[in-house]
């Protein structure tokens, strides 16, 4: 279908050329472009990051690492941290035969010299690796679509009733004569007890959109702290009701070390280890056969993550070929035969391994093994030492009264109505706010006007800014806050909610990857320049 669409309205991959020979830059372009692409050159980083930044939306970049002033290195580093440019991807091209030149943190290597043909196929290898994430996920949205109308008309059937009960009751009690009790003890337990499964019902579909919006929404393409936990109860509950017709799901969810990681990509990661898993398994013997979800961590401190089921199993031979692009043992029109190697290739972005074990008629069990350097240990992070300060930002009294409500206990909370109060607020009070929650959609001072602006006055504190947004509002998330690194709650959300956007914020300025940072020593990366920062683009 990506293909067909494509086709059809005839897009040309745009390509940025990074290379400071004029010879070599132009022959380049020259190629490229008989081979159907639109071309921009540029002789050196600095150059390159200009262009990037007035526009953005390049397919890829063919980077020479051996460039003056900015070089490959110190280009890859600043694109990395950029938001608005980090999700284009990169070919590195280099004369050198370092390590440290192969090492790159790069989608692919070209060595120099090369023919036009070696450049022509890696180009054209990145862009439809990166079509197939995109084919993938259509072709898993698609598959989980048929569950989700089924598991979300459930629980709010219950909320309903729950909810209409509850109603009914006190409505009743209203009606009564004055001498009488307007409710008894049992009444009011009774309405208690309708209003606590309403909200059960109402965590229940905000589980299962968490996971939907696993794929509904573009994937960001930065990485950041992620329980792998969250993802897998995520995964889960869109899959649900295909799991009930198949396999009891037994979870054993060891507590481990949040990972530095992309959650859109793990979840989907999660999402096609878990419909491979059922692809095993025959419909209607949910109590013959079991998935069992573990995740735990090695001796050598390696977070790891484990998918068995009880189905067909594999042979050695469709075994030693499963992580193959397009290999498939189902019939023609069924699968696309790219979820496993989709698997494995965001398990490499990772740095993570997968391990494959299976036999035929006893199941299979898929390992995922994520380095000890992708951790983010809980006892690193820094911790308040007071109940912290919590400023709301936010135009709908409502939900704002709620929100206080909601943190109050443990916080001290101030609410205000728009973006010149807090300012103000801000400028004025010795004790800055530990946390700032900030609605996406305000006026007439907008959120964008509020975080440039306590960017420039107090840029400490723009890391401690959380985002609110109501879920499936017209007006969607402004552009500016899907680049930011800056967590983002979705309303309604709770106090676990919230402690999980604290600690994600308290993490912030620890997110060093070792697999992102091999290509260059500790000496080489204390050279470059500071990452550059999004400011209000």
């Amino acid at each position: 279908l990506l293909w067909m669409l494509q086709g059809s309205q005839e897009v040309r991959a745009r390509l940025l050329v990074v290379e400071d020979d004029d010879d070599v830059r132009e022959e380049i372009g020259h190629t490229m472009r008989s081979e159907g692409f639109d071309v921009e050159l540029a002789w050196n980083g600095d150059e390159a990051l200009s262009i990037l930044r007035n526009h953005p939306s390049f397919d890829l970049i063919l980077l020479d690492l051996m460039l003056p002033k900015t070089d490959g290195w110190q280009f890859r580093l600043t694109q990395r941290a950029d938001p608005l440019l980090s999700a284009i991807p990169v070919i590195a091209m280099s004369a050198s035969t370092s390590a440290q030149a192969r090492a790159i943190d790069a989608d692919a290597y070209v060595p120099k010299p090369f023919t036009s043909d070696a450049l022509i196929g890696a180009v054209r290898q990145v862009l439809q690796q990166r079509r197939m994430l995109h084919l993938d996920r259509l072709a898993s949205l698609g598959r989980v679509a048929a569950g989700i109308a089924h598991e979300v008309n459930n629980p709010l059937t219950y909320v309903y009733a729950n909810l209409s009960m509850a109603r009914n009751s006190l409505t009743a009690s209203r009606v009564k004569p004055a001498a009488e009790p307007h409710l008894t003890a049992t009444q009011m337990a009774g309405i208690e007890a309708s209003i606590e499964r309403a909200l059960e019902g109402v965590d229940r579909v905000r589980v299962i959109m968490d996971g939907v919006r696993l794929f509904v929404r573009a994937p960001e393409e930065r990485h950041t702290p992620v329980d792998v936990r969250v993802v897998i109860d995520s995964s889960l509950a869109v899959l649900n009701h295909e799991l009930q017709q198949k396999a009891t799901v037994q979870k054993q969810l060891d507590d481990v070390p949040l990972i530095y990681g992309n959650r859109s990509h793990l979840g989907q990661l999660m999402i096609n280890l878990l419909t491979n898993a059922l692809d095993s398994v025959p419909l209607g013997n949910p109590q013959v056969h079991s998935l069992t979800v573990r995740t735990s961590t090695s001796a050598a401190g390696e977070i790891v993550i484990e998918v068995e089921d009880t189905g067909s199993g594999m042979s050695e031979e469709v075994r030693s070929r499963i992580f193959e692009p397009f290999f498939t043992t189902k019939p023609p029109g069924v699968g696309t035969g790219l979820g496993l190697s989709i698997c494995h290739g965001i398990a490499r972005s990772h740095g993570a391994t997968i391990q494959v074990e299976s036999h035929p008629g006893k199941g299979s069990c898929f390992r995922v093994v994520f380095p000890k350097t992708s951790a983010i240990t809980s006892s690193s992070l820094p911790a308040f030492e007071h109940r912290r300060r919590v400023l709301v930002i936010d135009d709908d009294p409502i939900t704002a009264a709620a929100v206080q409500r909601i943190l109050e206990l443990d916080n001290e909370v101030r609410v205000v109505a728009d973006g010149e109060a807090a300012l103000k607020l801000i400028d004025q009070e010795d004790a800055k706010p530990d946390v700032i929650l900030c609605d996406v959609h305000l006026g007439p001072v907008t959120s964008q006007q509020i975080y440039e602006k306590i960017h420039q006055s107090h840029p400490d504190l723009v890391e401690r800014i959380v985002f609110m947004k109501t879920v499936g509002a017209a007006e969607g998330v402004p552009r500016f806050v899907e680049m930011l690194p800056n967590s983002c709650l979705d309303k309604p959300f709770t106090k676990a909610d919230f402690k999980k956007a604290v600690d994600r914020l308290q993490s912030r300025g620890r997110t060093t990857s070792g697999m992102r940072m091999r290509a260059v020593t500790p000496d080489e990366a204390a050279s470059f320049p500071p990452s550059s920062r999004l400011r209000g683009r």
